[in-house]
């Protein structure tokens, strides 16, 4: 027998396909985009913005045009932060 993928651990969680920016409002994940492609850095980390790393569970809250508001649940606290929609997927694990 062929062991089963292990469950996420909320079965409607979606996981980062990649690295992905979370701002706490939505209006700066653009403004944290066009800062990193421009190569300022320095500009973007003084918003209030982190990154999502690649594989990690988020649990999808509101929607708004192509953002989405997520959960991250990072060290013991619940983070809730604005992303892009195409930045996540669902987890097909699930049963």
């Amino acid at each position: 027998p062929k062991p089963a993928p292990p469950r996420p651990s909320n079965p409607f969680a979606k996981v980062a396909k990649e690295d992905a920016p979370g701002c706490l409002l939505p209006g700066d994940v653009d403004k944290f985009d066009s800062l990193r492609w421009a190569n300022r850095d320095d500009l973007a980390l003084k918003l209030a913005c982190v990154i999502i790393p690649q594989g990690t569970e988020v649990t999808p809250l509101d929607s708004f045009a192509d953002l989405q508001q997520v959960i991250w649940e990072k060290d013991g606290k619940t983070i809730e932060l604005w992303s892009r929609k195409y930045n996540f997927k669902y987890n097909f694990t699930r049963e």
